[in-house]
């Protein structure tokens, strides 16, 4: 055999240089898609005062937020501006408010967006509502008593709070009577519900409610505590299209507070949109159903924190569509894109690892068995070349399923389907195509047959395939939440 042939027929400095390759693109491109969501906005920040404060907790953990004063209220007289505070969703962060907050501040209302517990800078663990609704109530008094921000009205405290956080602005304005104003978005207004819907999620990661203790997650529902008169001054934005929270939430919702539908108090506005409020507004084509949220709580929080009704929506201050577009819908899905792309790496270079293992388990067995058998073993270099046929082969069934993979991945991106059924989905349907797949003039007994898989090498690439869907299943969580 030549020395070319030799060269040929050594498949591990090619798989080497592979893995190298997709690891070194799966980081770059995670790297990529991280800095996304805090990078967007930098350029809008003019005109703004924005510190990051670092604040205590009452159990003793700690947290950051972003305290945003507008330059043109810097001087104005004590007691005069409003303070509004911005609460971010599950697998938000103070970054992917920001441009939301710096919305309302233009408007000339000092804003503060802290970060909420298992989530980003706060060091406190996950609690579902309880502890973080205790953690704002302290901010509040935070602000009361603070005489670092003598131009805020002490009294004119208000809210806001998209998804996760709407339902801790709910629960924060219906304890919290020093809450004056409040406008939840897409805010889930029965935890049992929300429990109910993501208990396969929840089977795999655990979760710090026990979603069988009836009075925990009535802690943890706004339901339990809204009235119609509690909150006060209240607006609820829900989008019909919403998977993430059905807009059945805010039906019950609207149905509790306003049982009688006529509460002078309470606005419900109603878009023909999704989870983010993506979509053009109805109001203006030229802006999102978002933005368009966005000014009616600013007219909303005039209103009821300034007593003034002199301002118009057209007179409401926003931003180019590059600063406000960019939180709630590209920064979250670049989260998913990178766990689209580093779990897909995971499972080549699971399998290219693996293959050498078989490959070498191969050679072994074929070395034992001749010697019982007095049969002479072939050369080690045939082993090696029959190996490297079996890897080629292996990389086109790897070809399939990483093709099918890409695919079911970016359309779960963007497809009206539930986090619950994507997670289930996501891992297991890019198998289908290598599970039919036949081989070439010939039917296999088994699909695992088809592979050149054993009975005991299909028991470890099964294994394997559930352990890195358990490791895809553990970045999500936490990149989301720390249970």
């Amino acid at each position: 055999m030549s020395e070319t042939s030799d060269r040929a027929s050594m498949p591990r400095p090619r798989v080497a240089i592979l893995v190298a390759v997709l690891l070194g693109t799966s980081f770059g491109v995670t790297l990529a898609c991280w800095g996304t969501a805090s990078q967007l906005s930098n350029e809008y920040t003019s005109g703004f005062s924005i510190n990051l404060r670092t604040m205590p907790t009452f159990d003793g953990y700690t947290y950051q937020m972003y305290e945003i004063v507008p330059d043109n209220v810097q001087s104005a007289p004590a007691g005069t501006v409003p303070c509004v505070l911005f609460i971010h969703g599950l697998g938000g962060s103070k970054e992917l408010m920001l441009p939301q907050a710096l919305v309302v501040a233009a408007n000339g209302y000092v804003v503060l967006v802290p970060d909420t517990r298992g989530q980003n800078s706060h060091t406190g663990p996950f609690s579902f509502g309880v502890d973080d609704v205790t953690d704002l109530q302290g901010l509040i008094t935070w602000v009361q008593s603070s005489t670092h921000l003598p131009m805020v009205n002490k009294t004119a405290i208000g809210v806001f709070g998209h998804s996760m956080g709407a339902l801790l602005a709910m629960l924060l304005a219906a304890k919290d009577s020093r809450v004056q104003c409040t406008v939840e978005a897409s805010g889930p207004s029965n935890m049992s519900r929300v429990l109910a819907s993501e208990w396969f999620r929840i089977s795999l990661i655990g979760s710090p409610v026990d979603i069988n203790n009836a009075s925990e997650i009535a802690r943890r529902t706004p339901l339990t505590y809204c009235t119609p008169v509690n909150p006060k001054n209240f607006m609820i934005i829900h989008g019909l299209r919403d998977t993430s929270v059905p807009f059945d939430h805010s039906t019950d919702l609207n149905r509790t507070v306003n049982p009688l539908g006529n509460r002078t108090d309470f606005k419900y506005l109603i878009y023909d949109s999704n989870h983010d409020l993506s979509h053009p507004s109805p109001a203006n084509a030229s802006r999102t159903c978002f933005e368009d949220a966005l000014v009616n709580a600013t007219l909303w929080y005039d209103k009821y924190l300034r007593h003034d009704t002199s301002r118009t929506g057209e007179q409401v201050l926003l931003f180019e569509r590059d600063a406000i577009g960019v939180s709630m819908n590209d920064a979250y899905k670049a989260m998913y894109i990178a766990l689209l792309v580093t779990t897909v790496l995971l499972f080549f270079t699971i399998g290219l690892f693996l293959q050498i293992t078989w490959d070498k388990l191969a050679a072994r067995s074929l070395k034992k068995g001749n010697a019982r058998k007095n049969v002479s073993t072939p050369p080690l270099k045939l082993v090696q070349l029959n190996a490297s046929r079996a890897l080629l082969r292996q990389l086109a069934y790897a070809g399939v399923y990483i093709a099918s993979f890409v695919i079911v991945g970016l359309v779960s991106l963007v497809s009206p389907v539930s986090l619950v059924l994507k997670t289930i989905i996501f891992p297991i349907l890019p198998l289908v195509p290598v599970a039919l797949i036949k081989a070439r003039g010939e039917r296999a007994s088994s699909w695992y047959a088809e592979l050149g898989l054993s009975g005991k090498q299909t028991i470890i690439a099964v294994g394997s395939a559930f352990a890195t869907f358990g490791l895809y299943i553990g970045l999500y969580n936490l990149l989301t939440t720390r249970v």
